[in-house]
């Protein structure tokens, strides 16, 4: 029986011994056909002194290799963990997430039996008391592209497989820490447009936690300002190629709109030369709150600069509740 070969690149700080071992487990494959390669990358100042979990037991159809490095980045660590790959296949896992090894069994056997690059299945948001509150899908659609240049790019890192071969030049943005995963997923569209699979079966839990949290406080205008340089890069990319459609300019015009409305009140004068970016891609596009789709002949940015006001009040109140409460990082939005 031909086996085949799965790589899956887990970065860890080591500080989470416990989300670690879950992480680990849950990625190993109860099918003699699939060899399942774990890469633990270990990053940041302690890494020299990192040791797995004792609690992991390796099955004979799996590996754990780990690599360190002094750098303490995500990004940094993930991309340590492509040059070090040596499966047909990749996948990102956060080591305070968990797959879940039946659906990533089908999520693999669905792929080694195509000709697909990418498959992308859906993730489900748990908190610490076992309750999933949200279920992220892809949209559904089969245009890499549409989806990726959107508002809903498909970015939860656990969720997606990668053809290893056609992904391994590629780097994540180690300079970032808010948005990067959005920014993978359009790097890949920057170098070729993959022949992708999507489906709405739950492969992966993202576990929401407040318990040893590694991530630093990100001002919320970072991120949006984030998302816009990463579509309008993919977009110029795209259309030097001429390999931009129609449908993924309106997209990428709905992406900014997103990041347009997301960020205004923090600089509204950039945010409004950014939304003409927008409506040269597509003149219809706007917000999709409530408050723009009801007025489709007012021009958003009319909108925008009605509501700034009220819309400063509100963000000076959620911060500063936020902070009374303890709630200081938003890596995850």
């Amino acid at each position: 029986m031909s086996k085949h070969n799965i790589s899956i690149v887990i970065p860890t700080t080591g500080k989470r011994q416990e989300l670690l071992s879950r992480a680990i487990t849950s990625a190993f494959v109860n099918d003699n056909s699939i060899f399942t390669e774990i890469i633990v990358v270990a990053n940041g100042p302690e890494a020299e002194f990192f040791c797995l979990p004792d609690t992991i037991s390796i099955p004979l159809n799996a590996s754990i290799y780990i690599v360190r490095t002094l750098i303490g980045n995500v990004s940094h660590a993930r991309n340590i963990g492509i040059e070090s790959a040596t499966g047909q296949w990749l996948r990102f896992l956060d080591d305070d997430d968990f797959l879940l090894p039946d659906a990533a069994k089908r999520q693999y056997l669905e792929l080694i039996n195509s000709e697909y690059d990418i498959s992308t299945y859906a993730g489900a948001i748990r908190d610490e008391n076992g309750r999933t509150f949200q279920i992220i899908c892809p949209d559904g659609s089969q245009d890499y592209g549409y989806a990726v240049l959107g508002p809903n790019c498909p970015a939860l890192t656990f969720a997606s497989v990668y053809r290893l071969e056609k992904i391994r030049h590629l780097r994540w943005n180690e300079a970032w820490s808010a948005t990067e995963d959005e920014d993978w997923m359009r790097r890949i569209l920057q170098s070729f447009t993959p022949n992708w699979i999507t489906s709405d079966e739950v492969v992966g839990v993202w576990y929401q936690h407040h318990k040893y949290r590694l991530s630093r406080p990100i001002p919320f205008n970072a991120y949006y300002a984030n998302r816009a340089e990463s579509i309008i890069k993919t977009i110029k990319i795209l259309i030097k190629q001429n390999r931009i459609s129609n449908i993924q300019k309106k997209s990428a015009a709905n992406g900014l709109w997103s990041a347009i409305h997301g960020g205004f009140y923090f600089s509204p004068i950039h945010w409004s030369k950014l939304s003409l970016v927008a409506i040269r891609l597509d003149k219809s596009s706007r917000p999709k709150d409530k408050i723009f789709t009801s007025l489709p002949w007012v021009h958003p940015l009319i909108i925008e600069w009605l509501f700034l006001p009220k819309r400063i009040i509100n963000h000076t109140y959620r911060v500063i509740h936020g902070k009374l409460a303890g709630f200081n990082i938003i890596r995850k939005i």
